[in-house]
């Protein structure tokens, strides 16, 4: 009888170690899920951010190639203006010089 007892003691024992193990396991299974759901959070929040300085550089790109062609556009315009100016300059000098010819040719004749 000093035998089955010892047996049924040490099936009893296994099954208490069988019964922590699968406990283990299972906090082990929680655990890794825990962990697993945080990882994706994060994942999903480094997705998130780097979308928003993708979209933030798109807008400095945007607005620095604005800025840029608006001030080529000025220059171009003052350009322009600068030359405008000076064809009026040239003409109005061409003027006076045609006159003062036209006025000695007639003192000349």
């Amino acid at each position: 009888m000093g035998m089955l007892a010892a047996g049924v003691a040490s099936a009893q024992s296994a099954e208490k170690a069988a019964a922590l193990t699968s406990e283990q396991v299972r906090l082990a299974v929680a655990l890794f899920q825990d962990q697993k759901a945080e990882f994706l959070a994060q994942q999903k929040e480094a997705r998130n951010v780097a979308k928003k300085v993708r979209a933030e550089v798109r807008e400095l790109r945007k607005s620095e190639q604005t800025s840029a062609l608006k001030q080529v556009r000025d220059e171009a315009r003052k350009s322009v203006e600068g030359a405008k100016q000076q064809a009026v300059e040239q003409s109005r000098k061409l003027a006076e010089e045609a006159a003062q010819v036209a006025q000695d040719a007639r003192r000349g004749l």
